[in-house]
């Protein structure tokens, strides 16, 4: 199916993680369900999700509606404070529940939809919610220690990335299995969407294997809540379009400074916690943004650069803790810096510069 993308509207690259198709559906799902349209009175967003040779999938909004979100974002804030925080005890209550979960495992479901419906509301609150506040914070600049304490807390203790590994994907497996995709493998993660899989629309799967096998990329799109997959050989040209940038050209970064400090080192891009076993001390550690299991990796780096993030995220955090140089909110250093690259980090002045 031919690519059909408007690269000229006006598409802001809202996140980026690491995802195959199926669990990029689910990503989009969150904002389908109950626990975020409810709680942010929005109809799910337009979006538009475009998959990297790496993995990384980025995720984009059209800006009108982002706007609009982050107003909506910043006026809880400040006029309805009480709803977050009635939200985040619930999102408590949620993550005990996981920890329980965890512990039986994924017989504690019925079925994936069982599973998954808890899954997105886990998300939406325990997740989502404290991440977009945090973000409002820093973006608004609003100033209340209680709120972004109680935000970071749940940041820190998600029960989400154990719960992906250890129960929706074993869960999947076995729907897989019923529906006489068992053959494929994991290689099912990259062909099918959620809804595809629990509709049984698996009539494409044929098509899609040959398009991974010819080093396709999938291109993800909703609009009114009507999904739509593609393909593209060519991802990152397809990105540089939508954000008007030409990667390969690019030899100075720049972002925010969460540490200053001036060093020069080797670049190394760690996007998963399995690929941190190969970071070594005193290199330049790159990433989309961090979390808790990246922590081993920044203590041997000698600065930190990230795509995402504010003053006030898990990076910044961390770096003022270690007193390591930080540049955050880079938006492309992932796409621009390869493992190898010789650069200089400077963040007093919030500028990474390419040397070799």
């Amino acid at each position: 199916m031919k690519n059909k993308i408007d690269t000229q509207l006006d598409w802001k690259l809202y996140l980026t993680r690491p995802y195959n198709l199926f669990f990029a559906s689910i990503w989009y799902a969150w904002y389908k369900s109950e626990g975020w349209t409810d709680f942010f009175q929005l109809h799910p967003p337009t979006s538009l999700l475009v998959e990297q040779p790496n993995g990384l999938v980025n995720k984009y909004w059209l800006n009108d509606e982002l706007v609009r979100y982050n107003k909506i974002k910043r006026n809880l804030i400040l006029d309805n404070r009480q709803k977050i925080i009635n939200a985040y005890q619930e999102a408590h209550k949620l993550n005990e529940q996981s920890r329980i979960i965890l512990e039986k495992g994924p017989s504690f479901f019925k079925n994936l939809e069982e599973a998954f419906s808890f899954f997105c509301r886990l998300a939406a609150l325990a997740t989502v919610l404290p991440y977009t506040v945090l973000e409002a914070m820093d973006y608004y600049s609003i100033d209340d220690k209680d709120l972004l304490d109680k935000s970071q807390m749940l940041r820190n203790i998600s029960y989400y990335p154990d719960l992906r590994e250890k129960i929706i994907l074993p869960i999947a497996r076995d729907h897989f299995k019923n529906i006489g995709l068992a053959d494929l493998g994991d290689k099912v993660f990259d062909l099918l969407t959620y809804d595809e899989v629990i509709t049984g629309k698996t009539d494409k799967v044929p098509e899609r294997l040959q398009k991974r096998e010819d080093k396709n990329y999938f291109i993800l799109q909703y609009n009114d809540g009507v999904e739509n997959v593609s393909w593209e050989r060519d991802p990152i040209g397809l990105i540089s379009k939508i954000e008007g940038i030409d990667f390969i050209k690019v030899e100075v970064l720049k972002g925010s400074t969460a540490f200053g400090g001036k060093v020069k080192g080797k670049v190394r891009v760690i996007l998963k916690q399995d690929e941190m076993s190969g970071f070594k001390e005193g290199e330049i550690f790159v990433t989309v943004n961090s979390n808790p299991s990246f922590v081993p990796a920044l203590k041997k780096s000698n600065a930190i650069v990230t795509d995402e993030g504010g003053i006030m995220c898990h990076a910044a955090i961390v770096a003022r803790e270690l007193k390591k140089p930080c540049i955050i909110g880079t938006k492309i250093a992932t796409k621009v810096l390869k493992d190898g690259d010789i650069v200089e980090v400077n963040a007093d002045v919030g500028v990474v510069r390419k040397i070799k």
